[in-house]
């Protein structure tokens, strides 16, 4: 699988994928060095503002830079880079060759210059109106400052690497889960309406979620189960406890149409994870 990021922030989560010999990482900003190991880099020109990166837009340069890309791809942006504004450009090429997935990160925004604000909502919005035009596959939308909450406490100097770890993970979790055939499924499927995402983490015992970004006007829900392989094989109240768990989940939120679904599958780890996916039609302001 291919993995696109775009800008200094993009650039960041990427490197949690670097763990994963699944993805080939192609990086694109306005340092020379190249920011990961074993990752394709391009250093685009150092601009003075967002209409420039667009207007100064190296079409040639970028395509042959990214032909080796074919396939399913994920594609990372931020607001917050001046460089997002290239993001249109990029899309157009990647969109033509490939099935994109885009996924948007928004850093703490509470310090930002005026610019990068605007830059943020801006790029945010204009994606999330392509999404659900369904010019790309889906708009996973992600939040920096959300993620480091729920990492608890971590020391200073690894802050930002486990935040983009997390990340990373839980994204490749679930393109596992997608491409692995479940021990069981209720052969739930998404509608074609919902198309701007979140993903998450659960637990089973608890029923605790926690959603990376805070999405409003969830309308459909996917559990991926990771059960270990002792509790799938000996546990009998496993079933139904899943099951429950799901259908209180369409319960409590019957009055809004939104529907949930789910999959098990077999680990090999010794606790059992649960991530999810929710989505919405909505935008997001």
């Amino acid at each position: 699988m291919n993995l696109i990021a775009l800008g200094r922030t993009a650039i960041g989560v990427a490197r949690g994928f670097a763990n994963y010999p699944q993805y080939d990482i192609y990086t694109i900003s306005t340092t020379e060095e190249v920011p990961i190991d074993l990752a394709s880099h391009y250093r685009l020109a150092s601009q003075d503002s967002p209409e420039k990166y667009e207007q100064e837009y190296p079409t040639h340069e970028l395509e042959e830079f990214l032909a080796p890309v074919r396939g399913e791809t994920i594609f990372i942006v931020s607001g917050f880079d001046l460089e997002s504004a290239a993001s249109l450009r990029l899309l157009q090429f990647l969109t033509s060759r490939s099935q994109v997935r885009v996924i948007y990160v928004q850093p703490d925004m509470s310090a930002a210059a005026q610019v990068c604000k605007l830059m943020d909502n801006t790029v945010r919005g204009v994606l999330q109106q392509y999404a659900r035009s369904g010019a790309f596959k889906g708009l996973v939308m992600i939040s920096i400052p959300t993620a480091r909450a729920m990492l608890g406490d971590v020391p200073i100097m690894q802050y930002e690497t486990k935040a983009a770890e997390l990340i990373a993970s839980t994204v490749h979790m679930i393109n596992v889960f997608d491409r692995t055939v479940p021990i069981y499924s209720d052969n739930f499927k998404l509608c074609d309406a919902v198309r701007i995402f979140t993903i998450g983490i659960s637990n089973l015992e608890t029923d605790e979620e926690k959603l990376f970004f805070p999405l409003d006007n969830i309308r459909e829900k996917v559990y991926y189960y990771s059960i270990k392989k002792e509790s799938i094989e000996n546990d009998g109240t496993l079933m139904n406890k899943i099951i429950n768990k799901t259908h209180a989940k369409v319960s409590s939120e019957e009055e809004n149409n939104n529907r949930a679904g789910f999959s098990v599958y077999a680990s090999e780890y010794d606790e059992d994870y649960v991530y999810l996916i929710a989505g919405t039609s909505a935008a997001q302001q």
